[in-house]
Formats: structure tokens, sequence, C-alpha cells
């Protein structure tokens, strides 16, 4: 396995706010496992919810790409 070394300060920064969006969204997953109370709940979704509108305002979506329909004539390979 070869570990991804950011290009250029924008995808560290980039980087660095999508893995504290990783351990956030982990953290609201564990206090849902272990029951936690309502209080705790809401303060891990908000967290969540905070730190995802500081990366879509500065990068947009997370999911965001645009598709593209195939060109004319290709064929799609068989389901398996």
């Amino acid at each position: 396995m070869v570990a991804y070394r950011p290009q250029n300060a924008k995808e560290f920064w980039e980087l660095r706010r999508l893995i504290g969006l990783r351990d956030a969204a982990r953290h609201v997953l564990a206090v849902q496992l272990r029951d936690g109370d309502g209080a705790e709940l809401a303060v891990a979704q908000r967290d969540l919810t905070e730190r995802y509108e500081t990366y879509r305002r500065y990068y947009g979506p997370l999911k965001r790409f645009r598709m593209v329909p195939p060109a004319s004539g290709t064929r799609r390979p068989a389901a398996g």
C-alpha cells in the first residue's frame, strides 16, 4: 500500500477536513451504537453538521462530480 501525499497546500487542507468529517461521523455512530443519551448525540451531530458546512463552504459538496452519459455506439458490459 502506498500512502497518499497531497500535491499542494489546498489538497493538504482538504484532506485534513475530510479526515475530520470521517472522525465526526464515526463519533456519531459510536454514540448511537452504545445508546448514548440524546444530549450527547445532539452534540455529536451538531459537530458533524458544523464540520460538513465548513467543508462545503470551502470545497463544495462531497459528491461534486457530474455524470456523463456514455458515447453513442458504446455498449455496457453484461451483468454477471
